[in-house]
């Protein structure tokens, strides 16, 4: 007998200091993309994504991610480090 296969909708959000970041797509998620910098939290509780990925592989991306894990404890946060050419 087979199980039954649960689906869910995702809230996504691409936080990324690149402006040049593609458009991405999901199908079946939510997802959204911002800039890097004062508009995030707006973005955060506006959208309230249930993932935000955070690119950028130094120092400073894990004390964004840290600031943001302060007001937001729930936020499963994900930092990254990918080229718009990974994307």
């Amino acid at each position: 007998m087979a199980c039954p296969i649960t689906t869910f909708r995702v809230r996504l959000l691409f936080v990324d200091g690149n402006a040049t970041t593609p458009a991405l797509a999901w199908p079946g998620h939510e997802l959204a993309v911002v800039k890097l910098g004062r508009d995030v939290p707006a973005v955060i509780r506006d959208f309230r994504p249930d993932v935000l990925f955070l690119n950028g592989a130094s120092a400073n991306a894990v004390r964004i991610a840290k600031m943001l894990q302060e007001d937001w404890p729930n936020l499963r946060i994900v930092v990254t480090h990918l080229s718009s050419s990974d994307l």
